[in-house]
């Protein structure tokens, strides 16, 4: 934080606004003016993302039995009633994504004793953390 970091190519995973607005120097956005106004658009603007957390296990017993399944989790089918109610309070995201990737290849324990993997894939607003 706070470094100066120069390079000809950006590759960037927080949204347009934020790398345009937010990365890219004062003295260089003028290159990319009508991208920044049209993002001014809250039609088109972005503001959710979706994070994701890979989740190291350690399980020298493989004894979890994780399942070999995914998960969809969420509060209620209402989807647009859990946006807006995540929109409020970032601490009840409306749906969560799990998956035990390393329960569902039958090879995964031999090469990697005592280990498992899991990754979950949540919305988030950039609001709630910018």
């Amino acid at each position: 934080k706070g470094k100066e970091v120069l390079a000809k190519t950006i590759v960037s995973s927080i949204g347009a606004p934020a790398t345009f607005g937010k990365l890219l120097p004062e003295s260089h956005r003028h290159l990319v003016s009508k991208q920044l106004e049209s993002m001014k658009d809250n039609m088109i603007a972005s503001n959710l993302t979706l994070m994701s957390m890979f989740v190291g296990i350690s399980d020298p017993e493989n004894s979890l039995a994780l399942p070999k399944r995914n998960y969809w989790i969420h509060d209620s089918w209402d989807h647009d009633k859990n946006i807006e109610a995540f929109k409020k309070n970032p601490t009840k995201p409306p749906v969560f994504f799990v998956s035990f990737s390393s329960a569902k290849d039958p090879t995964y324990s031999s090469r990697n004793p005592g280990k498992q993997v899991a990754l979950v894939v949540g919305p988030g607003f950039f609001d709630h953390v910018a």
